[in-house]
């Protein structure tokens, strides 16, 4: 394959510039949400519209889906986007919305973790994360899951910071490899 062929080459529609900006805005957001261990991030009433919606959505599918569609939104609906990117092949932009789906992950975390406790304040209605656990008995399970959620959203966002990164450098070539 030519440079002239290569996806990851082609001139992007935003100048360096300003995919650098975004990119490090998106990467100093990370810093923020890795470094800063509450439930309520700025994030969180980005978030909690779509988690509603997701109850909704998958309401038609009994009840357990109706709890676990608000989380399971929340995390896919990012996902969808990426996925939109991913088919115009603009890799730039599919890796600063997986960040967006890794910073659900983490916002899901806290809610998962507090299932035991239930200390968190809901908008109204029954805790998902404790129904769910209850109805197959692991509601002990809680705070390590919350922990495995968080991590994995953590890993997410790390993935679609350096992901970006790497498509940066591969268009403008920063940091060329001598084979």
């Amino acid at each position: 394959m030519s440079i002239s062929e290569d996806p990851l080459l082609t001139p992007p529609k935003a100048s360096h510039t300003q995919e650098l900006v975004l990119w490090g805005l998106a990467c100093a957001y990370t810093v923020y949400r890795l470094g800063w261990s509450s439930p309520f991030a700025l994030s969180h009433n980005l978030h909690l519209p779509i988690h509603e919606a997701g109850h909704l959505l998958f309401t038609p599918f009994g009840e357990f889906m109706h709890f676990l569609g608000g989380s399971l939104f929340q995390v896919a609906f990012p996902l969808v986007f990426m996925g939109s990117f991913v088919l115009r092949r603009d890799f730039f932009s599919a890796f600063l919305v997986l960040l967006w789906s890794g910073d659900a992950l983490i916002d899901i975390s806290f809610y998962v973790a507090d299932a035991y406790a239930q200390e968190m304040p809901l908008i109204g209605g029954e805790h998902d994360w404790a129904y769910l656990l209850g109805e197959i008995d692991k509601v002990h399970y809680a705070t390590p899951l919350g922990n495995f959620v968080w991590n994995w959203g953590a890993v997410t966002m790390l993935l679609g910071c350096t992901g970006a990164a790497w498509v940066l450098n591969r268009r403008a070539g920063f940091i060329r490899v001598k084979a």
